[in-house]
């Protein structure tokens, strides 16, 4: 592999990641609309993931 090639893999890997979490500011931005519905979808699984074992925890040990 020659260091060419590394460097520009690498280069090209930092944009693309760079882009990918690239967030401004304004409500009309399609890429900022869907991560914000992605960590909203993350946080509610996440919730009801706690939810469903706390009911099951509560009903399975009877407390």
């Amino acid at each position: 592999m020659s260091t060419k090639f590394f460097i520009s893999f690498v280069a090209f890997d930092v944009n693309v990641i760079g882009d990918l979490f690239y967030i401004t500011p304004l409500s009309s931005n399609r890429q900022y609309i869907f991560i914000k519905n992605i960590k909203r979808l993350i946080s509610f699984k996440i919730s009801l993931f706690i939810t469903d074992h706390s009911i099951h925890l509560l009903f399975f040990y009877n407390w």
